[in-house]
């Protein structure tokens, strides 16, 4: 583990923000800011005059994994440090970058196949980036073409992250070649409020009037508390989301699946263990969560700016748009919070 910050006072990507509840707390003035006519051409612009140093704090920690580290073992150090990704070095270059999702996905591909969970627990990461894996780690190419000089512009690294399909780059230090950090849509999130809170009046659309995110009974997919928590998994893989709204019998959400949750890795003792909780319904899996599992929601008369409040100051991956009866009618994403502004 090695605490690694930009160069000079380049860092601190919330420097000048301020994140209170729209409609109170106090604006910072901008009187010199240039007025866009439209939120896309503010977000735009915001977007390609930053580079990707403003979004690096001051210090941050970036764990790096020798190739040859037991699968099981690196997953249980990201947990154990907070951290939802970590870059694979071979003892000469990066290789790719590991992720709790990977380990998740891994294991439902295992239980699955009733393959003995010794077997994962033997392998390594080396193992994982193999064309004959049962599983394979996403991030397998740490070239040129997928990753970010940390010069470049913050709309760089977006459409990176779009073009790739991921939830993280890397990003290396121009100079040196040295890793930096990994930045992905939540990171650039930040940015996108700050212009928000300096041109508020461009970003008091309704949610459900811009068709960002999922909306209709027909496309929100949700899955019932009592489900076993494989069968949960294996939905994410179907419908290419990586998160589901929790049901009641009542169709009420309750909660939410994230496929990167590692609540059933935390709770177990051993592989063995973590492999039987496929097996627990995803509710109760939930339920042992510390503190719950806490929803973030909006309604469809929400604007845009409260919706990038919302889901900025309790950075999580999605919002949730509920009815009055507390029923799905959409979940919007941090992806498709940014993208809107490169799309539109």
């Amino acid at each position: 583990v090695a605490l690694v910050g930009p160069r000079g006072s380049g860092g601190g990507g919330s420097r000048g923000m301020w994140f209170s509840e729209p409609g109170g707390g106090k604006e910072e003035a901008q009187d010199d800011a240039p007025y866009f006519e439209t939120a896309m051409q503010a977000v735009e612009n915001s977007l390609r005059s930053a580079t990707c140093y403003a979004l690096m704090k001051e210090s941050s920690k970036v764990l790096v994994f020798e190739h040859r580290v037991s699968f099981h073992l690196a997953v249980c150090a990201l947990i154990e440090n907070s951290i939802q990704v970590a870059p694979v070095w071979d003892g000469s270059r990066f290789v790719g970058i590991m992720s709790v999702s990977d380990y998740v996905d891994a294991a439902r591909l295992y239980h699955a196949h009733q393959r003995p969970v010794e077997e994962l627990a033997q392998r390594t990461i080396a193992d994982m980036l193999e064309s004959d894996a049962i599983y394979r780690i996403k991030f397998r190419d740490f070239s040129a073409a997928t990753t970010l000089d940390a010069e470049d512009s913050v709309y760089e690294a977006v459409r990176l992250l779009r073009r790739l399909g991921v939830d993280y780059v890397p990003v290396m230090d121009p100079d040196e070649g040295n890793l930096l950090a990994t930045l992905g849509h939540h990171d650039v999130l930040g940015l996108v409020l700050e212009t928000a809170r300096t041109h508020p009046q461009l970003f008091m659309t309704p949610v459900s009037e811009l068709r960002i995110g999922t909306f209709g009974h027909e496309s929100v997919v949700t899955a019932p508390a009592h489900a076993p928590l494989s069968e949960v998994l294996a939905l994410l893989e179907q419908r290419g989301i990586s998160a589901v709204p929790i049901t009641d019998a009542a169709g009420r959400v309750t909660s939410i699946y994230h496929r990167a949750d590692v609540t059933f890795l935390a709770s177990a003792t051993d592989p063995e263990a973590s492999m039987s909780n496929l097996d627990v319904p995803v509710g109760e899996i939930l339920e042992q969560q510390q503190g719950g599992t806490s929803l973030v929601t909006c309604s469809a008369t929400d604007t845009l700016l409260q919706a990038l409040h919302r889901t900025f100051e309790a950075h999580t991956t999605r919002l949730l748009c509920l009815d009055d009866g507390g029923r799905c009618l959409g979940i919007i994403s941090v992806k498709d919070l940014v993208g809107y502004f490169l799309d539109a």
